[in-house]
């Protein structure tokens, strides 16, 4: 990156939180982008490398252009470094502070304070959490040249309505007020209905599990783009309504050993859905639309409390075959370690390391291909992690470790998959950190890895990318990318999503919610459905006869503007759990 001389003295313009830490300052002049087509008028200008771009939200998808383009920085006002934008800016290595409150700038017609395009300013992550915008002679900047004096506990972190925190000590305090083993996933438990008295066991420990690995991604904001956060509660609304029906069907084509076998196809195979995230999403999601219908009036608490239980031994089946034991059924009861793959692909990945060059290019390559992979995975998927999974650490022989991620990139169920028709199904990314680096990692759940520091890629020392050309490509066929395949790839993936923008760009707000909406609704069963060998079969019964509730739950949700108020008290606190 290129960066300047840190004696010059400027004055501190904004501050918020930085991404990643680094120890060199990075300068630029701003441009605000608050619109799709401003995004897409940006990329067509020559200066692109200079600029410090500006978004009002913390969402990857609406900058997708942009970050693809290659700006020098990335500002937001609103989003946390846990959010997707924060990611994806780590992936490529630009530097990004989120939430950043300007005290000096124009005033815009919603009263944001945001520095006028052209401004010259310096983004100082060098006291990580905290991030700070300095400006030259800007009128009412605080003369401050450097971060060293902030304090990082300033940086508002999401906190948990009951008290309890995240992380293994928030996992071992809900594990205190269970009553039952519920999480425990053993045999017996698994072969009979669950009592009240489990099921709302897992109720509780659903709402804090929601708030551990999605109350800092919440907090995000706006995207300009796509508007998540109605369809992430119209998705769920939709999915308690169906998917306990096709819970039931699946159930009845492979019955319990068949749903274990199917959890455990994780263990044996890469560039596949079937992933931590959709082991959860299978059942966990359906008690959130549950806690959405009792909410807007439609059920009582009560009703239908065999589907909920349904689901919840759905999920807990799924899990008890990807761990292939008795133990915990969460992640956060693990450790928050993922390790699932056998030894056999393990050694398969070791064999078939790339190590990394000295060279700063070769790294900026790798990066390049790392991130223009995911976000197209983002974009397609509607700016979820539906297509980005993490497992791991797994460690190394000689020490150190390594991070397995599958990036899908072209899932033809989607009807606007045609624009990345170019795209194989899926590349496996595989990142070796080895020897002693002092570098922690932890998975949350829905299969997302964050480490400590958080540029751990500056950390990399090898890798290893494979391909799968369809998702039913038998697993033989997989095979190891060649270095040259790389950034052709990458370009490609780069010129999918380029297609991709424009098209969801002009969708309107509802034509946007919905396939959001059918994004979840599909893949969080349909992707067991389809493992189970009986998607037709489901097709067939109806699966996307879903309008009626379409027409009951849109209102309240959307017109009625109730989705980001629900998304507050039921993503982010025990509340929306209602106990049977």
């Amino acid at each position: 990156m290129t960066t300047v001389d840190s004696s010059t003295t400027f004055g501190t313009i904004g501050r918020g939180i930085a991404v990643f830490e680094d120890t060199e300052l990075v300068e630029g002049t701003t441009v605000w982008l608050d619109t799709p087509d401003a995004v897409m008028d940006f990329v067509e200008r020559d200066d692109v490398e200079n600029c410090i771009v500006i978004a009002r939200g913390g969402t990857t998808t609406f900058l997708t252009p942009a970050l693809v383009a290659g700006p020098r920085g990335v500002l937001t006002l609103q989003g946390a470094p846990t959010s997707h934008l924060g990611i994806v800016s780590r992936e490529y290595g630009i530097p990004c502070i989120m939430s950043v409150a300007f005290s000096v700038g124009e005033t815009n017609a919603r009263g944001e304070v945001v520095p006028a395009d052209g401004t010259v300013v310096r983004l100082d992550i060098t006291g990580a959490p905290v991030g700070r915008v300095l400006a030259q002679n800007a009128r009412g900047a605080e003369e401050v040249p450097h971060a060293a004096d902030d304090e990082p506990d300033a940086v508002l972190v999401p906190v948990d309505t009951r008290g309890v925190p995240g992380g293994t000590a928030g996992h071992e305090i809900m594990l205190g007020k269970m009553s039952t083993g519920v999480l425990n996933l053993t045999d017996e438990s698994l072969i009979r209905e669950l009592t009240n008295e489990e099921a709302n066991d897992l109720l509780d420990y659903y709402g804090w599990n929601l708030w551990d690995i999605l109350a800092a991604r919440i907090s995000e904001g706006e995207s300009g783009l796509i508007p998540r956060q109605e369809y992430e509660v119209m998705g769920t609304y939709l999915q308690w309504q169906h998917h306990p029906r096709f819970h039931r069907m699946i159930t009845d084509a492979v019955g319990v050993d068949g749903l274990r076998e199917i959890g455990g196809r994780i263990r044996n195979e890469v560039g596949t859905k079937l992933n931590p995230l959709h082991i959860w999403a299978a059942g966990v999601p359906s008690a959130l639309g549950r806690s959405i219908a009792l909410d807007l009036g439609h059920e009582k608490p009560g009703d239908r409390t065999e589907d909920l239980k349904g689901a919840m031994q759905f999920t807990r089946r799924l899990y008890r075959g990807m761990w292939n034991d008795q133990g915990p059924m969460f992640l956060s009861g693990r450790g928050y370690h993922a390790p699932l793959l056998g030894s056999e692909w393990v050694d398969r990945f070791i064999a078939d390391r790339t190590p990394l060059a000295k060279d700063p290019q070769a790294r900026k390559d790798f990066q390049r291909f790392n991130g223009s992979t995911q976000l197209a995975s983002f974009l397609l998927h509607f700016d979820c992690r539906n297509g980005v999974a993490d497992t791991g650490p797994y460690p190394l022989p000689g020490g150190g470790w390594a991070l397995v991620r599958d990036h899908v990139l072209n899932d033809p169920g989607y009807p606007w998959a045609d624009a990345v028709r170019d795209l194989p199904w899926s590349v496996t990314l595989v990142l070796f950190f080895e020897g002693e680096q002092q570098i922690s990692s932890s998975v949350v759940d829905i299969g997302t890895m964050f480490t400590t520091p958080s540029n751990y890629l500056k950390h990399l020392t090898g890798y290893a990318v494979y391909v799968r050309e369809r998702s039913d490509s038998p697993v033989s066929e997989i095979r190891l990318l060649r270095e040259d395949e790389l950034a052709p790839l990458a370009a490609k993936a780069e010129k999918g999503a380029a297609q991709l923008y424009p098209r969801i760009a002009a969708m309107s707000d509802r034509e946007k919610i919905l396939a959001g909406s059918y994004v979840y609704y599909t893949d969080f069963v349909g992707t067991v459905g389809k493992a189970a060998g009986i998607w037709d079969d489901m097709l067939a019964a109806g699966f996307y006869d879903f309008q009626d509730s379409v027409d009951r739950g849109y209102g309240p949700i959307v017109e009625e503007g109730r989705a980001m108020e629900m998304l507050g008290r039921f993503w982010s606190a025990a509340e929306g759990m209602d106990h049977v």
